[in-house]
């Protein structure tokens, strides 16, 4: 199994990216109507631009497909230690977010090898 760990690269922080917009458009909202930030909305919204990230990285990658989303899967939660380094959530917090970003790749996963497969055809 050989995987392109340039594309792996580019794929974990293209998704690290998207989610961090999704988090910083509902902390904008958030402030602007002076509410408290609703946890349910930001999972909403790691659960929509994380499986587009994943779909995306599925979709573009044809060799050792899973294989390649796995890598992207845990490279996102490594980047993503630095959110209980800046205090945005608890150690355990991060440990179980792994758990919803496989959740992620599952979906986003299947979408674009979906999306794969339809555009060869």
């Amino acid at each position: 199994m050989n995987l392109q760990w340039k594309t792996v690269g580019r794929d974990v922080v293209i998704i690290f990216i998207l989610t961090a917009i999704g988090g910083f458009c509902i902390g904008i909202v958030s402030g602007a109507t002076g509410s408290e930030l609703p946890i349910m909305w930001l999972a909403v919204s790691n659960l929509i631009f994380g499986t587009a990230g994943f779909a995306y990285s599925a979709s573009k990658t044809a060799e050792n497909r899973w294989a390649h989303l796995v890598a992207v899967a845990l490279g996102v939660w490594i980047l993503s230690l630095i959110n209980p380094l800046l205090g945005l959530v608890t150690v355990f917090e991060w440990m179980l977010s792994i758990v919803s970003i496989f959740v992620f790749m599952g979906i986003g996963g299947a979408i674009g090898a979906t999306i794969a497969k339809r555009t060869k055809a």
